[in-house]
């Protein structure tokens, strides 16, 4: 009901509330493995080939998102780049 209320004094419309839900999970999505690396203090589950193709990719978006002025798309693989520098650096601690 609250959740409701707040799209609709927002004025979300479900294409924009699809496109923040789907950039909310994948935002998060790097941080369970972030967790577990420092609580292990091991990141031998990491790949090396997957964190270079998610920073790859994240670079491309932000790239784009550059090109075509869209400030979500900047802001939301700014945020993405951050995480992963986190992880990445994680992952060079704890190699």
């Amino acid at each position: 009901m609250v959740f409701a209320t707040i799209i609709r004094v927002m004025n979300i419309d479900t294409i924009t509330l699809v496109g923040l839900s789907a950039t909310t999970c994948i935002l998060i999505s790097q941080i369970p493995e972030i967790l577990r690396a420092l609580k292990l203090k091991e990141t031998r589950d990491l790949s090396w080939g997957m964190i270079v193709l998610l920073i790859v990719g994240t670079v491309l978006w932000l790239i784009y998102g550059l090109l075509k002025t869209d400030n979500i798309i900047i802001l939301a693989n700014s945020i993405m780049l951050a995480i992963l520098a986190v992880l990445l650096s994680v992952k060079v601690r704890y190699k």
